[in-house]
């Protein structure tokens, strides 16, 4: 007789078996977890890219075409230094990094704004129409930029020439064809004029501006001049001019006893300095005023909620008021313009996004 011996599984490895299995089945769960956050994370920052994408081509196309914001535009940095500010005399050596930064103050639903002046137009437009300031005049008499508006031969409408920008509350940059030395330039920190800073051992010497003579209204429904339109901030343009001329020791020779305020194009005309030899000549420019700020719905609303807006100013009831606002992206922090050299007419930024990861659990 043959005995065949069938064995099976005690009680001490079935337990084993079960608890090892059970082990793995936790670990298999956590991993499984741990994956899809990761996803989740990942899948956010695929977004973020996304969605920075198409803000840093906007924010980029805006900064390349603000050069009309230069020593024009008042507004300070964080260090309450003027932030518009372009000397052009010298390479700056001695503060000249500027820096601003949009953050929601605490208890605050918005941030500061940043604004850009952006010459524009649309299709065939002539972004650039020469004036000559005495075409202005009849005799001794202001008649207006387009005083011949009326006349299909001379006038400058949009009506009579399709390809002009000149159009009824169109908003309209006014400048002169040279560049003067400014000493009553408020863009920058004092009123001094500091033709060079290269023998001042000053740290916080001043430079000199050298700029244009501008002014910035909206076409009159006659279509005979510009207008003058308030801003939200009523500082925002420097309008005070009180220009110069260096001589061979690089002392200031005023051309005007008085620093001249700019109101009006007629106020343009009538002090643009002249000096012989050089073209006295202005242009007209269509331009869009730009502003981005951080916003939130209401105080206590989280961070990732927060938004980057680009908004802009629009001609409403004889005032310019903030418009036309876009979102480009969620989750922003802060956004930060730099200037790593005031002498050179270069904008970067950087964003700062809210870390996702913490909302998820």
């Amino acid at each position: 007789m043959k005995h065949h011996l069938e064995q099976g599984l005690s009680l001490v490895e079935l337990l084993l078996s079960v608890s090892m299995l059970g082990i793995l089945g936790f670990a298999t769960l956590n991993l499984y977890q741990f994956s899809q956050k990761e996803s989740m994370v990942a899948s956010e920052n695929i977004q973020a890219l996304i969605s920075r994408f198409g803000a840093s081509k906007v924010i980029l196309n805006d900064i390349s075409d603000a050069e009309a914001s230069f020593n024009l535009i008042n507004l300070k940095d964080d260090d309450n230094l003027p932030f518009f500010i372009l000397p052009t005399n010298e390479l700056c050596t001695k503060n000249c990094t500027r820096k601003l930064t949009l953050r929601i103050p605490p208890g605050e639903k918005k941030s500061q704004s940043i604004y850009f002046i952006l010459r524009r137009g649309q299709q065939n437009e002539m972004l650039k129409f020469t004036i000559d300031p005495r075409t202005a005049f009849s005799g001794s008499t202001y008649r207006g930029i387009n005083r011949y508006f009326s006349n299909s031969t001379y006038s400058i409408a949009k009506q009579y020439r399709p390809h002009s920008p000149w159009d009824k509350n169109r908003l309209m940059l006014l400048t002169s064809e040279l560049s003067f030395y400014d000493c009553n330039n408020t863009t920058r920190n004092s009123n001094d004029c500091n033709f060079t800073c290269r023998n001042n051992s000053d740290a916080s010497c001043s430079y000199i501006a050298k700029r244009p003579m501008r002014f910035i209204g909206t076409v009159t429904v006659n279509e005979k001049d510009l207008t003058e339109v308030s801003v939200p901030n009523g500082s925002f343009f420097d309008k005070s001019f009180h220009f110069c001329v260096p001589n061979k020791d690089l002392v200031c020779e005023k051309l005007s006893l008085n620093s001249v305020e700019i109101k009006s194009p007629q106020d343009l005309f009538e002090n643009l300095p002249i000096i012989p030899g050089m073209d006295n000549r202005t242009h007209i420019s269509p331009i869009q005023i730009i502003a981005y700020s951080i916003r939130r719905d209401n105080i206590n609303s989280p961070e990732h909620t927060q938004q980057l807006i680009r908004s802009r100013l629009i001609h409403s009831g004889g005032k310019l008021v903030l418009g036309h606002p876009r979102v480009l992206m969620t989750g922003i922090s802060e956004a930060e313009f730099r200037r790593e050299n005031i002498s050179i007419p270069i904008i970067e930024y950087r964003l700062k996004k809210v870390r996702m990861r913490k909302s998820i659990k």
